[in-house]
């Protein structure tokens, strides 16, 4: 009995947060089509010219819309969150793939946010464009036998428009430390 309280319980939060989604969308599109015909109608009225409320108006719709995408992010179900992950194999050292990682990150634009070098576990997070959502980067480096090292990366973001964008980010930073540690090698 327990399981099924349990599940109805969680389709009742997962109908609730639809719910609040549904009504941020419509908030959304009525200020985005209410204010700037609002504006426009107490400009005339205050005997503004033609140019000026068009540029009052443009920028109640480029205003509204950046604030409309921010209240509809914190609306987004936290089970919403996508995630990838791809391992790779290292010739190199345990220490000389960790001692590369931090430089590889900072020439991607990555903030570190964490870094153990002794665990070899690294988290750094990009700033956040309306495009990918502010992705989360964790990345693992293991001891393997022979002194090689195994990059583990997992790649998080709220981005729903473009799933496979966490896959291109893993093969970029993968493909970009591969190419360090080759010219940190010569």
């Amino acid at each position: 009995m327990s399981e099924m309280s349990a599940e109805v319980s969680a389709t009742r939060r997962f109908v609730k947060s639809q719910k609040r989604l549904l009504y941020r969308i419509i908030v959304v599109l009525a200020a985005i089509f209410l204010v700037p015909r609002v504006l426009g109608q107490l400009l005339y009225g205050a005997g503004v010219g033609l140019q000026a409320r068009f540029l009052v108006g443009v920028s109640a719709y480029l205003i509204i819309l950046v604030l409309g995408v921010i209240y509809l992010r914190k609306a987004l179900p936290p089970g919403s969150l996508i995630t990838s992950e791809k391992s790779a194999s290292a010739p190199e050292r345990f220490e000389a793939v960790c001692d590369v990682i931090a430089g590889v990150l900072a020439k991607d634009h990555w903030k570190l946010i964490e870094a153990d070098k002794q665990r070899g576990h690294f988290e750094a997070r990009k700033i956040m464009t309306l495009r990918t959502f502010r992705p989360t980067l964790l990345i693992d480096v293991g001891r393997m036998d022979g002194g090689s090292a195994k990059v583990h990366v997992l790649c998080g973001t709220r981005s729903l428009n473009d799933p496979a964008h966490n896959d291109k980010m893993i093969d970029d930073f993968l493909r970009e430390l591969e190419d360090s540690l080759k010219n940190s090698k010569a």
